[in-house]
């Protein structure tokens, strides 16, 4: 098999260890750790997804074409299980001592922690292949799209957790700095969390807006979930969500085009409560994606705008000329958190529209003061 590239981090602490045997070791199930989550992370299910809400017709055609993706899981995760228990076989009368040489306490603890993954695994296995035997996953495109999600992200999930608890035992390292694509992980989160905030924020603004016909508005909604849909975002949205939005589109223009419809006229408080739903599970997708995922990622950034602040005020206090620099490398920072927090996210939003370079020292003063104090309310 080929050797992956790994991150620098992780690549460093493996070449440390003193003991080639457990670094030849520790390089071949890394390298499958590493292969495993790639593969499971490049499959592209939307190619799988229904054009509309419906379920469509109970029938083995949509495990003929939904086969191969199952099939994939399968073997990448087999793939995984059997490097581990060549590398780390079930070792007879091993004692985990503390005592003992560095390399030696870690030869046993990464092993068992390889195997103890492994038995994990191998039962999350299972309910892939019992996955056929259930009526509502035959019947249901969506459901069938949305547990196979869940199976892949946990697998991710999983093998991610190895890999930084195996390098743990052998260094002080952080999980961003050893698991393979997390980087990749991060930008997908930030990306999520804050596209789903625009389209919060601007269904919300088209409701508040008497000002345009009804019809126009509903059009404008229309539109504004069939961008959503195109987006890079759209791709990593739970299959549970895009249904509702794919439904909540559909109603939008049947309403618009003055279909009679039983439960939704051109009332936009009606509209109102058609939409409610899709935004609170978007809401819901943003905080997953910070509490899961982000941590660590938007902590730097709360950092960084900080410091870049403080910079800022203080080039403005010795009139250096150079405030709007640091001002505007603060507000790169703030744009990291875009989607976090709505009064920050309309500060950063502001921010790409101001002449930074002609503001007056005041307003300068003003606008560095005001994105501070929303850094205070997150922190």
């Amino acid at each position: 098999m080929d050797t992956l590239t790994l991150p620098p981090r992780l690549t460093d602490v493996l070449n440390a260890v003193t003991d080639r045997d457990l670094s030849s070791r520790l390089h071949k199930v890394i390298n499958a750790a590493s292969r495993a989550m790639e593969r499971l992370g490049h499959l592209n299910l939307l190619r799988f997804e229904p054009q509309s809400s419906d379920e469509g017709s109970a029938d083995l055609a949509l495990w003929e074409q939904m086969a191969p993706a199952i099939r994939d899981t399968v073997v990448d995760v087999n793939g995984l299980l059997d490097v581990i228990l060549v590398i780390f076989p079930q070792p007879t009368g091993e004692s985990l001592d503390t005592s003992v040489a560095s390399d030696d306490f870690a030869r046993v603890g990464i092993g068992r922690l390889f195997r103890a993954v492994a038995v994990k695994l191998h039962d999350e296995l299972g309910e892939v292949g019992g996955m056929i035997k259930q009526p509502e996953l035959l019947s249901s495109r969506w459901a069938l799209l949305a547990e196979l999600q869940r199976l892949r992200a946990g697998f991710r999930r999983r093998i991610g957790d190895a890999v930084y608890l195996s390098a743990a035992m052998l260094a002080p390292v952080t999980r961003e700095e050893v698991v393979p694509g997390h980087a990749q992980e991060i930008t997908r989160a930030v990306t999520l969390r804050g596209t789903a905030a625009d389209l919060v924020r601007t269904v919300e603004t088209r409701l508040l807006d008497t000002q345009a016909p009804p019809v126009r508005r509903l059009l404008a909604l229309k539109t504004d979930f069939e961008v959503f849909c195109t987006m890079p975002a759209w791709r990593y949205v739970l299959a549970a969500t895009k249904r509702e939005m794919l439904r909540v589109r559909s109603v939008l223009e049947r309403v618009a085009s003055d279909e009679p419809l039983s439960t939704h006229g051109t009332d936009m408080s009606g509209v109102e409560q058609l939409v409610s739903p899709v935004l609170d599970s978007l809401r819901a997708l943003a905080g997953d994606q910070t509490h899961a995922l982000l941590g660590s990622h938007d902590r730097a950034a709360w950092s960084e705008c900080g410091l870049r602040l403080e910079q800022a005020a203080l080039h403005l206090e010795l009139d250096t000329g150079a405030a709007d620099l640091s001002l505007d490398a603060a507000l790169e920072a703030a744009a990291r958190l875009y989607g976090r927090d709505a009064p920050l996210d309309a500060l950063v939003r502001k921010g790409r529209t101001l002449p930074l370079a002609s503001l007056s020292a005041r307003d300068l003063g003003g606008f560095i003061d005001a994105i501070r104090a929303r850094l205070s309310a997150l922190g």
